[in-house]
């Protein structure tokens, strides 16, 4: 009788998983040593499944590393199923094309740059026009440290830590540190998020509920 209770109080802090901080800059380590930092994670927002890591290697590039590479997460660091050399093979998060303006349609520059019309400029040329390409799956978003947290009543922080599940690799909340609104860092549930976009988080809440809530929720 004794040992199905502590079964079912082991299948229950199965469920409830205690989620896990992915501090921004964390430390990356692969299988032979340090090889990189943590800079943005990319979400599915109907999931919320965490699908890519943005990482910074040794060589300055940001790189997307899709999450079949992550062996452990945590606050501390991030440590990977492969070697440093591997990381050298992913994609590149940011390719820039340019743009040369012209009286007539600007001809593209490079692969994948847009044919943009534009006014006659006469004299004045200002030079290429830089067009950034973000290589992330379509629909899905990337959250970094300091982006915007906006409530229905105005702007209420910015994003500090991202929450999540590390057994279903799911985020479940962020945390907005502390600053002139609130006296200490507040965690915010996943499900008070309405939608992601260039300006930020949008929240369903107000600067007032907000404010209620603990540091350390759940």
């Amino acid at each position: 009788m004794e040992d199905r209770m502590e079964d079912r109080m082991e299948d229950r802090m199965k469920e409830k998983a205690i989620p896990e901080s992915l501090r921004f800059d964390a430390e990356i380590r692969c299988l032979d040593g340090r090889c990189g930092r943590l800079q943005k994670v990319v979400l599915e927002p109907r999931s919320a499944e965490v699908t890519h890591l943005i990482v910074r290697i040794g060589d300055g590039r940001e790189v997307v590393l899709p999450m079949a590479m992550v062996g452990r997460l945590g606050p501390k660091g991030i440590v990977l199923k492969v070697g440093a050399d591997e990381l050298k093979d992913l994609p590149d998060y940011l390719s820039t094309d340019y743009c040369l303006p012209s009286s007539d349609m600007a001809a593209p520059y490079g692969e994948g740059c847009a044919i943009l019309p534009l006014p006659d400029l006469g004299v004045f040329n200002p030079g290429p026009l830089r067009i950034e390409h973000h290589h992330i799956p379509a629909g899905e978003v990337a959250i970094t440290e300091g982006l915007p947290v906006l409530c229905t009543d105005g702007s209420c922080g910015r994003i500090e830590e991202v929450l999540v599940d590390p057994d279903h690799e799911r985020a479940t909340g962020f945390v907005i540190r502390k600053g002139f609104l609130f006296p200490h860092d507040v965690s915010v549930p996943l499900s008070w998020v309405s939608a992601v976009d260039d300006d930020g988080v949008h929240l369903k809440a107000s600067r007032d509920q907000l404010e209620k809530l603990e540091r350390n929720w759940p």
